[in-house]
């Protein structure tokens, strides 16, 4: 996935065409302002504060050198693929797909997709096996596979969102 920059930080040259949106979630115990006096011992309602952000992709942005020098660095790792486990992997019955994007790991049993982060961002090849081996496991639930009581609901409490 490639680094972006928010629009308040930019204040040099950006390529306006590469714009895109982002929608940032966050929850929130405060109670509104109409209901702050009220006292009461039930548990606060969480409200949903929604934000949203104009990016660009770093590498489309023309920034002194400078600025770029106090962006943070991401450290990358060169490992060898294990043989063994990728025969486990590869002959996974009706496998999901892998898709290496982003920098968390998931399985979407909505989609039956597993979603890891690219191999060079997991400091050993032991790491990065069991991680794509630890979604694996959640990725057996779904109904092609072992047809899963969990995985079932949760793909269904998803797509009713």
């Amino acid at each position: 996935m490639p680094e972006v920059l928010l629009c308040r930080y930019c204040k040099h040259s950006i390529n306006k065409e590469s714009e895109e949106y982002v929608v940032i979630e966050k929850g929130s115990d405060r109670l509104p302002e109409a209901l702050a006096h009220v006292a009461c011992e039930q548990k606060r309602p969480r409200r949903l504060v929604v934000k949203f952000y104009r990016v660009w992709n770093l590498e489309q942005c023309s920034l002194p050198q400078a600025v770029l020098d106090k962006l943070p660095m991401i450290e990358t790792h060169q490992h060898d693929p294990i043989e063994a486990a990728e025969k486990i992997i590869a002959g996974m019955p009706n496998r999901p797909a892998i898709r290496y994007e982003g920098s968390k790991a998931y399985y979407n049993s909505a989609t039956d997709q597993i979603t890891l982060p690219s191999r060079e961002l997991f400091r050993t090849a032991e790491d990065f096996y069991a991680t794509l081996n630890h979604e694996c496991c959640h990725a057996s639930g779904h109904p092609s596979r072992l047809k899963r009581e969990s995985i079932i609901e949760a793909a269904v409490r998803l797509a009713s969102l």
